[in-house]
């Protein structure tokens, strides 16, 4: 037998017999009492996890997670001292290599040959070069940069005169040589160090001065290509074709006659 409080069927907390002599009043209480107290459980079944949470993080140090030694309270318990196995730091006997790879002898761009003179022991000469090899030799790869230089080439462009005419020509530059003052692969350089690896113009300036000393020309990079137009034409363009030198000092031309760099750029 059921008994329907609200919307939920409860069972009876009492004996049917109990239950059937109480009052509708008296049921009702007890059914409302009987829910705040699942309520009431499920409420302290929360609060003792969230307890049993915070105690594990209070008893956290660096012995047991990865916090810092730093962050250890003082009443944290400090790492037992390991005594001394005996044996050296380091691979132990028996214990794989490792090392870099060396390459091969065909990849390598020179070979030294290195032979001793004198026995390192009693420092008796040794047989000559031409003896037969015992044994592989030892080998040793060194890797080493190019020494870093700036190819500087200046073309001079002489002007001859017409004999016929009287005019003046000048020489063209050769086919294939940039009319920029740096070459492709300066310009390649310069664009990954700015653009891939987001260094300013100040940065690659003393990247370029380290590299190659200030006496360089790309030392003097300034991270412009052409030179940078003035503002009257910058206004101009931006206002159509119609736009004019004079209609620009006379838009920036303010009452007291002192002249700005454009509206809204004057001193305020």
């Amino acid at each position: 037998m059921q008994y329907i409080s609200g919307m939920d069927a409860v069972a009876p907390p009492l004996p049917p017999a109990i239950w059937d002599a109480l009052p509708a009043e008296g049921r009702a209480l007890i059914l409302a009492l009987r829910a705040q107290v699942v309520a009431l459980q499920t409420e302290v079944a929360a609060l003792q996890e969230q307890r049993r949470e915070l105690e594990a993080r209070l008893g956290q140090d660096s012995s047991n997670s990865s916090r810092p030694p730093s962050s250890d309270p003082p009443y944290a318990p400090r790492k037992p001292h390991v005594s001394p196995t005996g044996r050296r730091r380091g691979g132990q006997p028996g214990h794989p290599g490792r090392f870099r790879s060396l390459l091969p002898v065909e990849q390598v761009d020179e070979v030294v040959v290195v032979v001793p003179e004198r026995c390192r022991r009693c420092q008796q000469p040794l047989p000559s070069t031409e003896a037969r090899r015992q044994g592989q030799p030892w080998r040793h790869q060194v890797v080493e940069l190019l020494p870093l230089a700036v190819r500087v080439t200046e073309y001079q462009m002489d002007v001859r005169r017409c004999a016929h005419c009287g005019n003046r020509t000048r020489a063209a530059l050769p086919d294939g040589v940039p009319r920029r003052p740096f070459g492709p692969r300066l310009v390649a350089v310069l664009t990954l160090l700015t653009g891939r690896y987001r260094l300013s113009r100040r940065e690659v300036r003393q990247v370029l001065q380290d590299l190659w000393g200030s006496s360089s020309p790309s030392a003097r990079w300034s991270g412009r290509s052409r030179p940078r137009a003035p503002p009257w034409r910058l206004w101009c363009r931006k206002r159509g074709r119609r736009s004019s030198r004079r209609m620009w000092s006379t838009w920036t031309k303010p009452a007291g006659g002192r002249r700005s760099n454009g509206p809204g750029c004057g001193r305020r």
